[in-house]
């Protein structure tokens, strides 16, 4: 699936979700996690835009169902506090865990990376819900303008990927879930 994020119409976000379940030791303590999206197109650019897109954490009792989640519903007959996921104190969180700007210059057909430890330390070590992330737009330039990734059942070569560093020091492990997720080990002397 293809995403389109434009600021001025929050109807374009995404969800993106990976289960972490079982596929870290007990115990184990997060160095970092990055998010990579692969971005296929700017849309509407000019010389001066610029758009700012994040990864916002959902909140732990919104646990939403890819088969299920609508601008209106997470699951079933379950609706979000406000559509879109966008209710800072019951849907998702107000901050982003990182952003980045993306300018009439930036590449596309690669991926871009996003850092969100804080959301995975909380779903390992603090034994947290994982109800992933609302990707949308933070701010902008007053433009037009968006960008197209793929954050779902695209060609393999193109999911998503959740890259996790931690400790100990168990077998590097490369899963496929909602997208990709590697996991590699840190040694300590």
């Amino acid at each position: 699936m293809q995403t389109y994020f434009a600021f001025d119409n929050p109807r374009h976000s995404s969800l993106v979700k990976f289960d972490l379940t079982g596929k870290l030791p007990s115990g184990a303590i997060i160095q970092s996690a990055t998010l990579s999206l692969w971005v296929c197109e700017l849309l509407n650019f000019t010389s001066s835009d610029w758009l700012q897109v994040g990864p916002y954490r959902v909140r732990q009792y919104r646990d939403w169902v890819d088969t299920q989640a609508t601008w209106n519903i997470f699951k079933g007959s379950s609706y979000w506090a406000i559509p879109g996921c966008e209710s800072t104190t019951s849907d998702r969180f107000e901050t982003p865990d990182s952003t980045l700007t993306f300018y009439n210059t930036s590449q596309v057909n690669r991926y871009y990376d996003w850092n969100v430890t804080a959301s995975v330390k909380e779903w390992v070590e603090n034994n947290q819900a994982n109800n992933g992330w609302l990707i949308r737009g933070v701010d902008h330039d007053g433009g037009t303008d968006g960008i197209k990734m793929n954050t779902n059942n695209g060609a393999l070569d193109y999911r998503p990927v959740l890259t996790i560093t931690y400790i100990p020091e168990p077998e590097t492990l490369v899963l496929l879930a909602a997208g990709w997720i590697f996991l590699s080990r840190i040694h300590k002397r």
